[in-house]
């Protein structure tokens, strides 16, 4: 399962990495979103609206994966 509760779609040469949780999903059927003229693409309705609430955020350069290794999600305080 996904963060959002969505099940995980089997990656695919076609598949694309959600920025917000770092799952592989199918831009065929993915939600999407346009910033600074670059599509993402996203499991779930929650995380593409994570997304639209700071996409600057998550069009950075580091990945998901990456950044959620930084930080507690319950407090927020960062680690590592």
């Amino acid at each position: 399962m996904c963060c959002c509760g969505t099940k995980n779609q089997t990656e695919t040469k076609q598949s694309v990495t959600d920025v917000v949780c770092g799952m592989q999903v199918d831009p065929a059927t993915a939600g999407a979103a346009e910033y600074r003229g670059k599509s993402y693409f996203f499991c779930g309705a929650g995380c593409k609206r994570s997304f639209e609430a700071n996409p600057a955020e998550y069009a950075s350069s580091q990945t998901a994966v990456e950044r959620a290794g930084t930080s507690d999600k319950l407090t927020g305080k960062q680690i590592g």
